[in-house]
């Protein structure tokens, strides 16, 4: 056993994945702090033996050359390969608990102190609990990376010079995208200006970076999904998962949003006689009730396919065990669902969940329907707000073009 470090071993559990295992001890608590590595699932023993010993060196080689907690191991997306780089702040996992034991979040100094006072007054405003656990997570990575990078972690001390480290920190290391750069910088000037608003500081070091690093250029937006790729995933899903096939359905045809706007949908919101759909101002994005229009088609379908009037009006449409219930299905269930299937079927990884709301208002608009009932449809506040929406998110077609262009092998 090295000074400051064990050995790595292998643990092979009888129901669970092998993993690799270490301790390194931490120069911060003097502490050993254990790791794993997950040896990549393999039904084939010889394989899963020869991965985990190509680990066991891998590892014995990454700490024999130096590394420590202030340093980055990353493994290669799709292997097993380990990268030992000096380029940033290594934050191991730490819960709440372990945290607050290390530091100062009772000292109204310390930035902790006052992260935690802007998430509480972001949570008695209000604010959706996804928003709240953006802000927890944001403003705990940076009181980590504080921590670990033996930076001041005193308010007053946090300059616009010490920021810029933490941002380039993250497109350095975390190799984040700069969408997820500026939301870092929104939420941290957000916590800043309540600090300034307190008079503990004068100016928001935040407001004062000029030249922010530049993150990834990564395109994750989900793409509206070809008609020929709808065939292909209506004839396969509408038999093997009838409920994700409705729910995908409600996505396409009323422009539901698949989180709590969907997902806690209840079957008396569903108004067949009227052609319905209630969304709750407590589910809806932007807080306020409105009401989605289901198409002749689809309200038949619900009626007499589905069936749903059969059902008690307080159970929720989507309950666990593909059929309405008093218990709604899991917040991810639905996207699991979606994407074992769009795997099966070797679809783009761009068509996601999302993608068939995408995809209705693209329908939509290639039958005309006028923006101003898209604009109700999506629950959207102006017809601005769906132009901006239409064009970025779908891409416009010009009809004059499509059909005025003349055709060079015709001239």
């Amino acid at each position: 056993m090295g000074e400051n470090y064990t050995l790595p071993k292998l643990c092979r559990p009888k129901n669970g994945r092998w993993f690799v295992y270490y301790s390194i001890r931490c120069k911060i608590t003097g502490h050993l702090r254990r790791f794993k590595r997950y040896v990549p699932a393999n039904s084939n023993k010889r394989a899963r033996e020869k991965e985990a010993k190509d680990i066991l060196m891998e590892t014995l080689v990454a700490l024999e050359s130096g590394w420590r907690p202030d340093m980055s191991i990353r493994v290669q997306s799709g292997t097993s390969k380990m990268q030992v780089t000096t380029s940033g702040i290594y934050l191991p996992y730490c819960t709440e608990k372990k945290f607050r034991s290390i530091s100062k979040a009772k000292d109204p100094n310390h930035f902790l102190f006052w992260a935690e006072k802007f998430v509480d007054r972001a949570i008695s405003k209000g604010k959706k609990s996804k928003t709240i656990q953006t802000y927890e997570s944001k403003l705990r990575k940076f009181s980590l990376w504080l921590h670990y990078s033996e930076t001041s972690s005193i308010v007053s001390e946090i300059d616009s010079h010490i920021l810029l480290e933490f941002f380039n920190w993250l497109v350095s290391s975390e190799k984040l995208a700069n969408n997820t750069i500026l939301d870092y910088k929104q939420v941290l000037a957000a916590c800043f200006d309540l600090v300034c608003k307190e008079k503990v500081i004068v100016v928001n070091p935040v407001r004062e970076l000029d030249d922010m690093p530049i993150g990834l250029e990564k395109d994750c937006a989900p793409r509206p999904i070809s008609n020929r790729d709808v065939v292909v995933f209506r004839e396969y899903i509408e038999s093997a998962d009838p409920q994700l096939w409705m729910f995908i359905e409600f996505m396409c045809y009323c422009m539901i949003r698949p989180g709590n706007e969907l997902r806690l949908l209840r079957v008396g919101d569903v108004d067949l006689y009227r052609n319905l759909v209630k969304i709750d101002k407590d589910r809806a994005k932007n807080r306020k009730q409105r009401h989605s229009t289901l198409p002749d088609h689809f309200a038949k379908k619900l009626r007499y396919d589905y069936g749903i009037e059969q059902y008690n009006p307080d159970w929720y449409l989507f309950g666990k065990g593909g059929v309405p219930g008093p218990i709604p299905v899991g917040k991810n269930n639905m996207n699991n669902r979606w994407v074992k299937i769009r795997e099966k079927l070797n679809m783009p990884p761009l068509y996601k969940l999302y993608s068939w709301k995408h995809t209705g208002n693209s329908l939509a608009l290639d039958a005309d329907v006028s923006i101003y009932d898209l604009r109700d449809q999506n629950g959207h506040s102006s017809v601005a707000i769906t132009e901006i929406y239409t064009r970025n998110k779908l891409g416009m077609t010009n009809k004059a073009i499509k059909e005025k262009m003349p055709n060079l092998d015709e001239l």
